[in-house]
């Protein structure tokens, strides 16, 4: 008999923190959320600041309302990105915690919500696993496009990201087309590869957020 958690129990996507907590029935202590505002208009509603974190909570009940969000898997890239857009909000850090975002009010209000991860098994983990949760979000720079013009920068990661080799559902044809190519390359290898975000060119990076936001 199970003492912890009936076998039936669905576990939620994301971080294996979330899943103890949900099988243990416990209340997470709030997740604050590394904001950065790249846009006059937000950071004036904000009294002038740039970058902050808040809470979920905090933040739905602001007067902020986005009209483009991007979601970026690491902390880095959220203090190094510097592209201003008029009504654009970076959330960044949370890694494969981002399906808590689902309560996050600026995502069922925004125009359009990109995602931007690292080139890797995890990175598409992260992608599919918003979706499920009921996140339309569009992924940027992680296709096949992308990872043929930097296939130079692509390295051996330090860690396995998938015990399970299966395509996750919830992800484009061109995003498992991909997967698949890693998965490939790891059952020739043995290696995961990666390609990460920060390795990315700032250039690159501004002309896809700009093209994003224009064909949104």
């Amino acid at each position: 008999m199970d003492l912890i958690g009936p076998p039936e129990d669905e576990l939620p996507d994301g971080s294996p923190l979330a899943k103890l907590q949900h099988v243990l029935g416990l209340r997470a202590k709030d997740t604050r959320l590394n904001v950065a505002l790249l846009c006059p208009d937000l950071r004036a509603i904000a009294g002038g600041m740039q970058r902050f974190s808040a809470t979920i909570d905090t933040l739905n009940n602001s007067h902020l309302q986005p009209r483009t969000v991007l979601i970026i898997e690491n902390d880095q890239p959220g203090h190094t990105l510097t592209t201003e857009l008029p009504g654009l909000a970076v959330l960044h850090g949370l890694g494969d915690s981002a399906t808590i975002l689902a309560a996050l009010r600026w995502l069922r209000t925004a125009a359009v919500t990109l995602y931007w991860g690292d080139i890797d098994r995890a990175g598409l983990q992260i992608v599919a696993s918003l979706r499920r949760a009921g996140i339309r979000v569009q992924s940027l720079l992680m296709d096949c496009n992308t990872f043929n013009a930097h296939g130079g920068l692509l390295h051996k990661a330090t860690k396995l990201h998938a015990a399970d080799q299966a395509v996750p559902n919830g992800l484009s044809n061109d995003e498992a087309a991909l997967y698949r190519e890693l998965n490939a390359h790891f059952e020739r290898t043995g290696h995961e590869w990666q390609l990460e975000q920060e390795h990315l060119p700032a250039q690159a990076v501004e002309a896809a957020l700009l093209a994003a936001v224009a064909n949104r």
